[in-house]
């Protein structure tokens, strides 16, 4: 289990507060060594390496088993195999989400994938 920082909120865009489960699962994945690679490739500062906030823009759980997310501009161009290993981790980490809603801003798209039946 990873330690949930009250930093860890601090700066991430979200309608509601997030359930300290799912949070715990994003700063799982962001500290995970596929999101630093990603960190790496992207251009993020390695000061920024395994921070929530450099990689979502924004999150929002819906109706308990939906995880709405906007990536940062950085990880739209690598969305796909990165939502994929996303998705995995979640359906690992967090067995009560459904969907994953994933919001792109360009071009403007909502592409959903399934987490668990």
């Amino acid at each position: 289990t990873v330690p949930v920082a009250p930093r860890a909120r601090a700066g991430l865009r979200a309608r509601a507060p997030l359930p300290d489960n799912v949070l715990q699962a994003l700063v799982g994945f962001a500290a995970s060594d596929y999101a630093r690679e990603e960190c790496k490739y992207c251009g993020i500062s390695p000061t920024e390496y395994g921070n929530i906030r450099a990689i979502f823009q924004s999150v929002e759980v819906q109706a308990d088993t939906t995880l709405k997310i906007r990536l940062t501009r950085a990880f739209e161009q690598r969305s796909v195999k990165f939502l994929d290993v996303l998705a995995k981790h979640l359906r690992q980490s967090t067995p009560h989400l459904k969907r994953l809603l994933y919001e792109a801003s360009n071009p403007p798209t909502t592409r959903t994938i399934i987490i668990s039946p």
